[in-house]
């Protein structure tokens, strides 16, 4: 499947993934979901929905998803719901809204949960508290942490999104919580928050 996803035949991966999903006898694990979620996400379109699907699927198997799927899956919603808040209020488009709203707040849940698994105490990656901050900045992200049974103490005391970007700056210095380079996606987002202060401040 990997071969497939680097030749960009997203659709392939898709049609294995059906063929494996439906034959008990091949064992499914949290890599055979991760490349098919992340195909579905480079789709042109219905690429949230689709990807979805599967994300949906793998918790309803039990099987546990790496924090990069996570992240992935969370900040394509969050820029496809920054996006749908700027278009003409419409029925269709209210619907979209609460479709994304939903998955951000089930996917944040999901993400804590599972990495919390089995462990008293641990800390989030950078990328996935940038990511948070992007939550923060149209959901009450703290109550969404509390929904998931688990505190983050260092998100908890923040104020701001701002506050939880730095947090995530810091946490980026810390070899293991460091994940790769923040965001392109949020990073545009931020360019086009012309009138916030803060914004311009993380630019």
């Amino acid at each position: 499947m990997e071969e497939f996803f680097k030749k960009q035949k997203y659709y392939d991966v898709r049609e294995i993934f059906s063929f494996i999903r439906e034959n008990s006898q091949i064992k499914l694990d949290s890599s055979f979901y991760g490349i098919t979620i992340k195909s579905m996400l480079m789709l042109k379109n219905h690429s949230i929905e689709e990807a979805i699907i599967i994300y949906n699927d793998s918790y309803n198997m039990s099987i546990y998803l790496t924090n990069e799927i996570h992240n992935f899956v969370l900040e394509h919603n969050l820029y496809y719901y920054h996006k749908a808040r700027s278009k003409e209020e419409t029925s269709e488009n209210i619907r979209s809204l609460e479709y994304y709203e939903g998955n951000i707040k089930n996917i944040i849940i999901r993400l804590i949960n599972e990495l919390m698994k089995n462990r008293r105490s641990v800390k989030m990656s950078s990328k996935s508290l940038s990511l948070f901050a992007w939550t923060h900045i149209y959901f009450d992200i703290k109550e969404i942490i509390n929904k998931s049974n688990h505190t983050l103490m260092d998100v908890k005391e923040c104020r701001s999104w701002l506050d939880i970007f730095k947090l995530s700056c810091l946490y980026n210095q810390i070899p293991e919580c460091y994940c790769g380079p923040f965001s392109e996606l949020f990073k545009d987002i931020l360019i086009d928050m012309k009138d916030d202060k803060d914004a311009i401040k993380v630019r």
